[in-house]
Order: C-alpha cells, then structure tokens, then sequence
C-alpha cells in the first residue's frame, strides 16, 4: 500500500500515520525500512508497511544536516534497545532523540496541556457556578 514511500523518501526522513488521537512517528532507514517505537515491540525496525498498518504514511523532509545527524546516531546504535513508555519513551521521543539529540514529545506536551487547560477552566466554571 505504501510502497511509493521508499521511492520518494531519503533515508532520515521522518515518517507519520496517524495513530488514534495521535501522530505516530518513525526514521525512515532506506531500502524501505523504518525504525520506530510501539508499545508491543520497544525500538525496532520494520518495513514501510508494517509501520504503516494500512494507513497513508507522509514523509516530513528534514534538512541534509539533521538528516546525517540522525542517521549517524542509528549507526552507532543510540536508540537500540529501548522498550516503550508512553511518558519518557514513545515514538516521538525515539525520533527526535535521532534528530535532535534529546528526546522530547511535543504531542505529548500538548495533549497534556490542553487537558490541564480545560481542567483549570471546568474549575473555575464550577467555582463561579456555586
């Protein structure tokens, strides 16, 4: 289904799908591999379609440098072994220790954020209510 990605993406592209209320993230390696992180099988590196799981798959292009960044540190092998944890170490986290050195999960950030957000406003409503 996703076979055209290996044709169009370089290798330390990121990959994306979507995943439920979130984004999942991998490195695509070449040759139509892609190392990613799920909660089934920790750090690992797949094919396009395993990653994929019949979804369309979107290459975000990143520059030359952050690309030889990433795919430097896949060679020496910093993101292999790690096992899955949702809050200190999921796909995103994985990706963006490959490319920008620190692990960090934007979505995560965000999520998190909006629920405190919409906390703080249900209880100032209900406060207001009384």
């Amino acid at each position: 289904m996703n076979t055209h990605v290996w044709q169009t993406a370089r290798p330390g592209d990121i990959l994306t799908r979507p995943k439920a209320l979130f984004v999942h993230k991998g490195l695509y390696l070449g040759w139509g591999r892609v190392l990613h992180n799920t909660p089934e099988r920790g750090v690992h590196i797949s094919s396009i379609d395993e990653f994929a799981i019949g979804k369309l798959v979107t290459i975000v292009p990143v520059a030359d440098d952050t690309r030889t960044r990433a795919l430097n540190n896949v060679n020496a092998g910093i993101p292999l072994p790690q096992p899955y944890d949702f809050l200190r170490n999921n796909c995103e986290h994985t990706v963006t220790r490959l490319v920008a050195d620190h692990p960090h999960s934007p979505q995560l950030f965000w999520w998190g954020f909006g629920i405190a957000a919409i906390s703080a406003l249900a209880l100032a409503y209900r406060a207001n209510t009384r």
